[in-house]
């Protein structure tokens, strides 16, 4: 019996490709090849290349073990939201918010075709997003089963809400910052792998800070879902097709415009945005017309939807900006001696006698007007410089301290804010400069987190709402990637993080 032949590699299958020429003749020859050619690759799936990662599902990449945690989390999660909403009266919580109720009066002027045109308290222009998101509850509730909160400068109709409707809100809102909570986890897990996703998860569903916005009637969580979708569709540039990713550029920018109009200062990172997709195109690419494509892209898509606000602004308030007099006027209070004097408050009663006087120039009928709240502002900064920096480096303090005031908070809420922000702040700065952080997309999340700080402990009063939206979920995101890596710096770990998307 004689020995088979010693073939070489891939002598087989040229073998099998001259005898199908030789079948189906010297015009198929291409063809054949073709063919043969696919049969002879191994029978398994096709992965992506290492920069081009698919895009998870909430639950994808889990291990089995961990694949029941992610529901958990979320369940609890919106469990102590629903907790904490049913902790505010309806009525004594819009009482307590003077934001709240000009919202809502907002959104009846938009149903009754006057726009801008409605009941207030200070003399500024709230920016309409979150009116708009108000609009369906104004519609479906009626006026007549609502109670009577306020009603302003005679403005018809006044201000009223049910216990339905504030529920409702309520309870929707609830559900949107569930949405977030996956949201912020997939930005985080795309980076740091399925671990990162389960610590942000958590870290982001069981602070308290997040937990209490959807329990007002405020724009603070329409806001953080709209920023953190934004930012999640511009991470996904790196996957897909070219048409994929010219989808995800345009709901990006569609994003983030609607976000700058529930809080006008997020258009302070539109510049970073547009410099980051820029940056990732052209890494991708190597070509600077991509680069400068994609930046205009999401240009155009952030413009379409603001341009025709700021023009018409423009031509009814002589400002155009989205919120004419409201930067101006936050501005203003940051620098007054007014806002100084609550940094020297010893008790409750000095702190809320110096924020009436804050605020007194800025209501309707004060007297004041724009001018002169720039005009005293310019004052106090000139003739009190060395007070003026010292209330600048209060102001940075006040930010920054990981815990609500003492003086104005009880003692519970002042350790539970204590206990989620100092993990989240250490985690988070660890997490930012770590190792295992390392992937195009860092830049963008550092990029939200100064913006946050610029914003709302720079130019801004010190409010802890405005920090926690941009700072505090930005920490959490580093803080979860850096949590993941304890004891396993190399596992579960997307392969290649590092590599251009």
């Amino acid at each position: 019996m004689r020995d088979a032949p010693c073939r070489r590699p891939g002598e087989g299958t040229r073998d099998a490709v001259h005898r199908a020429v030789r079948a189906r003749g010297p015009a198929r020859h291409v063809e054949s090849i073709l063919e043969m050619t696919r049969l002879a690759r191994p029978l398994t799936p096709a992965n992506p290349p290492p920069h081009l990662p698919p895009m998870p599902l909430p639950t994808a990449g889990l291990k089995t073990r961990f694949r029941w945690v992610l529901p958990c989390i979320l369940f609890l999660g919106f469990a102590l939201r629903v907790g904490l909403m049913f902790r505010e009266d309806p009525v004594q919580s819009m009482l307590n918010q003077n934001d709240g109720m000009e919202y809502l009066a907002y959104a009846r002027s938009i149903l009754d075709g006057k726009g801008d045109d409605h009941a207030r308290i200070f003399d500024l222009v709230r920016p309409p997003g979150y009116p708009l998101f108000l609009i369906p509850f104004e519609s479906l509730f009626p006026m007549e089963s609502r109670h009577l909160l306020v009603s302003i400068r005679g403005f018809e109709p006044p201000v009223r809400i049910s216990d339905a409707m504030f529920r409702t809100i309520e309870g929707v809102q609830c559900a949107i910052d569930m949405a977030t909570a996956c949201i912020v986890g997939l930005i985080a897990g795309r980076i740091g792998g399925s671990r990162a996703r389960l610590w942000t998860t958590a870290l982001y569903a069981f602070n308290p800070l997040v937990a209490v916005f959807p329990a007002w009637v405020m724009a603070e969580t329409v806001f953080i879902f709209l920023t953190w979708l934004g930012i999640f569709l511009l991470q996904s540039l790196g996957e897909g097709s070219s048409p994929q990713r010219w989808r995800r550029l345009v709901g990006a920018g569609i994003a983030l415009a609607f976000a700058c109009l529930c809080r006008p200062s997020l258009q302070a990172f539109l510049p970073v945005a547009a410099i980051w997709v820029g940056w990732i195109g052209y890494r991708r690419t190597g070509r600077l017309r991509t680069a400068i494509a994609q930046m205009a892209g999401l240009t155009v898509a952030v413009s379409v939807w603001l341009l025709p606000l700021q023009v018409r602004n423009l031509w009814h308030h002589g400002e155009f900006n989205i919120a004419p007099r409201y930067a101006t006027a936050m501005y203003a209070m940051s620098s007054s001696r007014e806002y100084y004097a609550t940094f020297a408050a010893r008790t409750p009663h000095e702190y809320y006698a110096s924020l009436a006087r804050l605020f007194a120039p800025y209501h309707v009928g004060s007297g004041k007007y724009q001018a002169d709240w720039v005009r005293d502002a310019s004052a106090f900064r000139r003739g009190r410089p060395a007070d003026w920096w010292r209330m600048q480096g209060l102001k940075m303090i006040g930010f920054w301290r990981p815990w609500l005031n003492p003086m104005l908070y009880a003692w519970p809420m002042v350790a539970a804010s204590a206990l989620a922000t100092i993990p989240t702040f250490l985690a988070g700065f660890l997490g930012m400069f770590s190792r295992r952080s390392r992937h195009p997309s860092r830049p963008l999340l550092v990029g939200i987190v100064i913006v946050g700080y610029l914003t709302g402990g720079f130019l801004f009063i010190v409010a802890t709402r405005f920090r926690v939206p941009m700072v505090d979920i930005g920490l959490m995101v580093f803080g979860g990637i850096w949590l993941a890596g304890l004891g396993r710096p190399d596992a579960d770990t997307p392969p290649a993080a590092s590599e251009p998307a």
